[in-house]
């Protein structure tokens, strides 16, 4: 996987129909970080792949070509020269307020929260519904995750109009 870092590739997953399209990051034994590219040649946000759900990549041609598109229209290449640590990345989306979208082993269901522990295995999960929402706390296992997006168009948008939300009611 080395050579693909600053590379767009496709990540063919266990179950799921739809591969996840993104530039490589960075990578260890159990994680893949991407610039996750859901779409033609958009750049949204990130997701980390859990390798264990993982049952190939490819790079063809058409991968080549969205790539080419995509430096062209974007500096993406930027985010392969900066030090990512996949440890500190799961650290900072649990100290912070940052929203993720969690895809288990159904294709159709995601969680959508703050994530707020990750240990033994597990991650905390104090959901939110569309509207912003808080829902229930969720404990789901690492192993039954397939991916962990976060810094999203979609999960943007939903922080703003929490925090909307919120000032409206001061």
């Amino acid at each position: 996987m080395k050579k693909y870092k600053g590379s767009l590739i496709s990540l063919k997953l266990r179950s799921r129909r739809i591969p996840v399209d993104g530039v490589v990051i960075d990578y260890d034994a159990d994680w893949t970080l991407v610039r996750y590219n859901p779409v033609d040649y958009v750049l949204d946000g990130y997701a980390l792949v859990n390798n264990n759900k993982v049952k190939g990549f490819q790079r063809t041609k058409e991968e080549l070509f969205k790539e080419k598109i995509i430096k062209l229209k974007t500096r993406f290449s930027s985010d392969a020269d900066i030090c990512y640590s996949l440890k500190n990345i799961i650290d900072r989306l649990t100290s912070q307020d940052d929203l993720v979208q969690i895809e288990t082993n159904s294709e159709s269901v995601t969680y959508v929260g703050y994530a707020s522990l990750i240990k033994e295995g597990v991650i905390s999960l104090s959901s939110i519904n569309p509207n912003g929402r808080k829902g229930k706390k969720m404990i789901i296992p690492v192993d039954e995750i397939r991916t962990i997006q976060y810094e999203n168009d979609y999960l943007t948008s939903l922080k703003v109009y929490i925090e909307h939300v919120k000032s409206k009611k001061k």
